[in-house]
């Protein structure tokens, strides 16, 4: 009992951590943080339960038997036990039926996104591209997202090597991102900010390292920031960025097979 107390406290705490789950800004990360805390009471109630049934049967052993062997028929006994079972029945059920409509319920944007983005695994980075109906707006960008606030935006998952696993908990759920085939999530955001993404699926040496950032913005500076000059947004040779990148840090900070342009 005390170690699930330490544990639901600890788990309070995680909500001022950039990987916290519980501090939601998402309709998704709302939903999955209300489960999270139901299903923790839950587990503590049948605790509780089973732990007060024990202590009852305890107590009543010592009361009615002594230490002669003898056959027992306690009708009252089975009774409590079928009580016990039948209460933490209750709770198990009813954890399944809420997990059930939860996932069902985040499956889905309530409407149709608007925006759709790509976001490709590999070891140890991701690649972003924005996709739209006008090719001259597509670009690709580097670990990092940039949404806008209030509207779901499809995110279509998939790698290039090994399986990696896609999550920001402040804004949604995990999906693994698997080689050859595409998983679609969605995300959406409820405040403008900086919202830390991180791979949870161990897919190396610099798993640790692959994280990446999302950045939500007001509907018109995101519109602003998707209007910019695509090769100044992809780092074209006229980015004074990828010049100073070219002299000073090619040499040793580049991906292997990786042209520096691509950044």
């Amino acid at each position: 009992m005390a170690s699930l107390f330490l544990f639901t406290v600890a788990l309070s705490g995680c909500s001022g951590s950039p990987l916290g789950y519980l501090d939601a800004t998402s309709p998704i990360a709302g939903a999955i943080a209300s489960l999270g805390l139901g299903l923790t009471a839950i587990s503590i109630a049948v605790c509780i339960v089973v732990g007060v049934l024990l202590v009852v049967a305890l107590w009543r052993g010592r009361r009615a038997h002594d230490l002669a062997i003898t056959p027992v028929n306690d009708r009252t006994a089975i009774r409590w036990i079928g009580f016990g079972v039948a209460i933490s029945t209750v709770f198990l059920v009813g954890s399944a039926v809420w997990t059930l409509l939860t996932v069902s319920s985040i499956s889905q944007p309530a409407q149709a996104s608007a925006l759709s983005i790509d976001v490709i695994g590999q070891e140890w980075w991701w690649a972003v591209k924005y996709r739209s109906s006008n090719p001259a707006r597509e670009f690709i960008t580097a670990n990092q997202l940039v949404i806008p606030v209030g509207v779901p935006v499809q995110i279509n998952l998939t790698s290039k090597d090994v399986i990696h696993s896609f999550w920001v908990p402040k804004l949604g759920g995990k999906m693994d991102m698997i080689p050859s085939r595409t998983n679609v999530t969605w995300l959406q955001a409820d405040k403008v900010g900086d919202f830390r993404g991180q791979c949870s699926e161990f897919c190396g040496l610099q798993h640790a390292n692959m994280a990446f950032n999302v950045r939500v913005l007001s509907k018109p500076d995101f519109e602003a920031w998707w209007d910019r000059p695509a090769s100044a947004t992809a780092g074209s040779g006229d980015d004074p960025r990828l010049k100073t990148f070219l002299v000073r840090c090619a040499a040793c900070h580049t991906i292997r097979g990786t042209p520096p342009e691509a950044f």
